[in-house]
Order: structure tokens, then sequence, then C-alpha cells
């Protein structure tokens, strides 16, 4: 199938680049929330293409397989740093961006918490910034073992295996 991307704009907001959106099988559905989306800039066009990564991800990593609606961070966090590793690719951001979203997340990641563990802190960007700090973690730990492997070689691995499991990643 071919995904739909369904697009809104909700002018209300903090003023800086908000967004919400979500997925179902094929659907995307993205709304920008925010007067900064009426005037283009480069801030807010690599907002739109890491959202938009970040919502495409999800049609690979969560429509393909489930990992049963627990544990968030492990599908939030890694459709992050995915849509992170896409930027550069497209040209959208350079390196130093890159290595800046990946050392805002780890730092995110470590405020937010608030003394607790991912599966208790009470913030809802947890399992955004934790997911992404452990996708980095199991990304470099693979690249140790294999130097060509990276986050994507993990992900087709982990999904090749739930497909052979009832097509979840989290089954026991």
């Amino acid at each position: 199938w071919k995904p739909l991307v369904l697009y809104g704009f909700e002018p209300e907001g903090t003023g800086g680049f908000e967004y919400a959106g979500g997925t179902l099988t094929g659907l995307v559905q993205m709304t920008v929330i925010g007067e900064a989306w009426r005037e283009p800039s480069a801030a807010g066009s690599a907002a739109a293409l890491a959202f938009l990564a970040h919502e495409l991800a999800h049609l690979w990593n969560g429509q393909l397989t489930t990992n049963g609606g627990e544990h968030s961070w492990t599908h939030e966090g890694s459709a992050d740093a995915i849509a992170n590793r896409v930027l550069p690719e497209l040209g959208a951001e350079d390196e130093a961006a890159f290595l800046a979203r990946e050392e805002a997340a780890l730092n995110a990641c470590r405020i937010r918490l608030g003394g607790r563990g991912v599966e208790g802190a009470n913030d809802p960007r947890v399992p955004y910034a934790c997911g992404q700090a452990m996708a980095l973690w199991t990304e470099a730990a693979i690249g140790a073992a294999d130097e060509d492997a990276d986050l994507f070689a993990f992900w087709r691995a982990l999904i090749a295996a739930a497909l052979a499991d009832e097509g979840r990643y989290d089954a026991d």
C-alpha cells in the first residue's frame, strides 16, 4: 500500500514549532501547531521533515509489527532516532546539527526522568527522549560488534524476529 498523509494546521499554540501526529495502517496524520509555522524558515523545514520522518518510521517499526502498546520508549525513541538519521541523508541538516539533536535527546532524558525510571516517569516526553537515548546506546553496542551494523540493521532484525513470532517484538 501507499501511505496517505493527512496534514493539518492549528495557529493557536505557544509560538514555537509544535506538532502532534499518529499513524494507522497506511495512514499518517500530522498537525502542526503554532504561529511559527506561518513563515517559511530553515528551522521550520527541518522540524517538519523530522516530524514526517518520525511518523513514517512508525509505518515501518510500528505497523509491520507491534509491541502490544507497552514500552512506548521502544518505538517512539527509535522513530526519533531514525528520523534524526534521515535529515542529514536528505541534506536538511549537517553533521553538527545531527550531533546536537542526539546530545539534546541524551540531556533531555536525564532531565525529564526526574529521578524515576523510564516506566515510572511522569513526563510524557520521556519515551521520546529516553527511547532515543536507548536507541543510541543500542546502535553503539551493535556497532562495537559489527562496524557495518546500525540502528536500521537492529530494527530489520527485530522486525524479522517479530514476524516469525506472532508479529510482536516484545513477546515473551
